[in-house]
């Protein structure tokens, strides 16, 4: 939305389902309890997310045919992936099948939260004719990270709590067509990668890294990191209200 005295508010709010991943985790000790050290299993994934964005900003530029300003916001980006099932061990000691797990059961759990502070540049331009240009690009000088890394099938179930503040990027970048002076059909893209600078983490139930059953342990804190990066294109179409000429 843009304003007579140049101020534009601008955001969007969208969800979305993983499906068709994969999760390897490294971790201690094979399934079977003999405590042979290092594994690596791998898993098939599927999950959700959640995202936000909501700007307030200033057009320096402001013409009828191109806008340029800067502006500050805020982002919220929330996924939850789900591990199912247990495919493989490295090294091999005894496969996931036969140690019992089955591939429908959800075996690790990772739901994790960025909410960033945002300060970008905006811009929308128009190209030739009925085509034009929009974007905006933004650098996250602060985020406040929080997950939960939990692994169902350890006796009792060891949840991981984390929490770390970071940075990050995200940019945006469409090519629109004006249908008629509202309506506007477009074709984009999107990058977000943000990670963390400084966190932490503990182990909550069974944490005994010997794997003894039925023992709940409490660690202290310890160093974690943790980063996140997407991508991807979509389309959209927009409609204008009270166009004037």
């Amino acid at each position: 939305m843009d304003t007579p005295s140049r101020v534009f508010v601008k955001g969007y709010v969208g969800s979305g389902a993983l499906s068709g991943g994969k999760t390897y985790d490294e971790d201690w000790g094979p399934a079977t309890n003999t405590n042979s050290g290092f594994m690596v299993s791998a898993s098939t994934t599927s999950g959700w997310l959640n995202y936000a964005a909501g700007d307030i900003g200033y057009n320096v530029l402001s013409d009828r045919n191109y806008k340029l300003g800067p502006f500050v916001g805020y982002s919220y980006f929330r996924q939850n992936a789900n591990a199912y099932g247990c495919t493989e061990f490295q090294p091999v000691v005894a496969s996931c099948v036969t140690a019992g797990t089955p591939l429908n059961r959800v075996i690790l759990t990772e739901d994790e939260t960025w909410q960033s502070l945002r300060v970008g540049v905006s811009g929308v331009a128009r190209l030739w004719d009925r085509w034009g240009i929009n974007g905006d690009i933004a650098y996250l000088p602060y985020s406040q990270y929080s997950g939960l890394d939990s692994h169902w099938q350890r006796v009792p179930v060891a949840y991981y709590p984390q929490d770390a503040t970071g940075r990050g990027v995200q940019a945006e970048l469409i090519l629109t067509y004006l249908v008629t002076e509202s309506l506007e059909l477009g074709i984009g893209g999107r990058y977000w990668a943000m990670w963390t600078t400084s966190g932490s983490s503990s182990c909550r139930g069974g944490c005994d890294p010997k794997n003894k059953p039925d023992t709940f342990v409490t660690t202290p804190s310890f160093p974690y990191t943790a980063n996140t990066e997407r991508f991807g294109t979509f389309a959209q179409i927009s409609y204008r209200f009270n166009v004037r000429p």
